[in-house]
């Protein structure tokens, strides 16, 4: 090939066309390919690969369920997880307070299932997404508000332990804390992890919990006055037809978790590179990007799951909610949320440490961090490689937690990897019922939500 067609194709490429030969880009790739897998638990590309749609039996890659997942189930538990009929225990006794909340309304797909506001409020709330505020019936003390901004619940099936202290499910990291879930003088967490004895995964553990901390009511009356109790019969009929009725926190927890096990990114670019589309999967920009990602940058040194989260907790410094957001309710600087997985252990070593979570899709969010005090990836990444901690309260930071020095155009090509790379276009149009059995608005169904939703009878 002479150096004017090899020129040619160079730029081709990062225009980005792709009809130059296959070997122009093969060096990156190759580099890109090994750089992935000298982080790979199994030393190979498969580890970072999600499941494809309706390959059940690998929608809990780290668990064994006590139930199967199957497209019964996880249709049940997307009408159940939008579902505002189960908002029926709200804490101020008025008509326009009841029926108005569901799992969707911290957790809305177009936000990347985050609340799409710095605070998420469910009961106690009105308004949609960035319009979501208190509602004036209720003091600060009442509405159902986080004290730390909820996780993205994409690829939520690789986080063995949830919530941003992971306390929930006794496995994995908390296999060693036995001792800590009924200890009330430690753990701050002991309604939830005492829930760890029974032996279910985190997630499974964590949405048994949240019938009680969100106010739902899931009962006999729920189910056939709404028209779930056949659906739940069909669904779980290796269970029996009283099962949801004789076991209805189990019930409750394994439709939505299976749900919640099915959301997974796999239209993001990233993927179809991992399953072998050098040419057109990812531009060069991004290739380069990941190739920091997965090196130089050193962001793999933490976000090294398969959903590029990590398994361990590190403190960044960066604000708390109170701090960053002084309207915020029903949280201050005692509240053990911000003191990370210190609020379950109690160990100096894990003071303002919070998990490592997931990157798909994370240009969706409206805020970052558990505080939400930072609104853009920009500002992620420019805090990350600065190193530099903005809350005066954490004077302990992670090891991990180092300065690193990037180019305008190295800088450029890292947000470009994790802002589109790890995009999948399709993923909220794909998770959203087109109805709930209820009739009722979803995922909110308070008059001021109803203008910002279509799906209202």
């Amino acid at each position: 090939m002479s150096n004017i067609r090899l020129i040619f194709c160079i730029i081709l490429t990062i225009i980005g066309f792709s009809s130059c030969d296959p070997q122009i880009v093969r060096p990156i790739d190759d580099e890109l390919v090994k750089a992935i897998e000298s982080f790979s638990a199994d030393g190979t590309l498969n580890y970072y690969i999600f499941p494809d749609e309706g390959d059940y039996s690998n929608y809990s890659p780290n668990s064994d369920l006590p139930y199967t997942i199957d497209k019964k189930k996880i249709e049940l538990g997307k009408m159940l997880f939008f579902e505002t009929a189960l908002g029926a225990f709200p804490a101020v006794d008025q008509p326009d307070c009841y029926e108005t909340y569901s799992c969707a309304s911290c957790h809305l797909p177009e936000f990347a299932f985050t609340p799409g506001s710095p605070q998420a409020i469910a009961d106690g709330g009105v308004g949609y997404g960035i319009y979501r505020y208190k509602n004036n019936d209720y003091n600060n003390n009442q509405p159902d508000a986080q004290g730390a901004r909820p996780l993205s619940l994409i690829n939520v099936s690789y986080v063995n332990n949830t919530l941003w202290a992971g306390v929930s499910g006794g496995d994995f990291l908390n296999a060693s804390t036995t001792d800590l879930w009924e200890d009330t003088v430690i753990n701050n967490y002991t309604e939830l992890t005492a829930l760890n004895a029974e032996g279910y995964p985190g997630i499974e553990t964590q949405n048994i919990e949240n019938i009680n901390i969100h106010r739902f009511k899931f009962d006999a009356e729920f189910l056939e006055t709404n028209g779930y109790k056949e659906v739940f019969e069909e669904a779980f009929e290796e269970f029996g037809p009283d099962y949801a009725t004789e076991h209805s926190e189990e019930a409750f927890s394994f439709a939505i978790s299976a749900y919640l096990r099915s959301i997974y990114a796999n239209d993001a670019p990233f993927q179809q590179f991992l399953l072998g589309d050098y040419d057109d999967a990812l531009t060069l920009n991004q290739k380069e990007g990941a190739l920091l990602f997965f090196g130089e940058a050193g962001c793999a040194k933490c976000h090294n799951a398969p959903n590029l989260g990590g398994y361990s907790f590190h403190a960044l410094g960066t604000k708390d909610l109170y701090q960053e957001h002084l309207s915020s309710i029903r949280t201050s600087e005692l509240d053990f949320r911000n003191l990370g997985r210190a609020g379950f252990t109690g160990e100096e070593s894990e003071m303002h440490a919070f998990k490592v979570p997931q990157l798909y899709n994370t240009k969706d969010y409206l805020t970052y961090f558990h505080g939400s005090s930072k609104y853009s990836l920009e500002e992620v990444i420019d805090y990350k490689l600065a190193a530099t901690a903005e809350n005066e309260n954490v004077s302990q930071l992670s090891s991990s937690f180092i300065p690193v020095s990037l180019s305008p155009e190295q800088r450029s090509a890292l947000l470009d990897f994790i802002e589109n790379g790890l995009y999948d276009p399709n993923l909220a149009n794909k998770n959203t019922p087109e109805s709930v059995l209820s009739g009722n608005c979803f995922p909110n169904n308070d008059s001021f939500s109803i203008p910002f939703q279509n799906d209202c009878n």
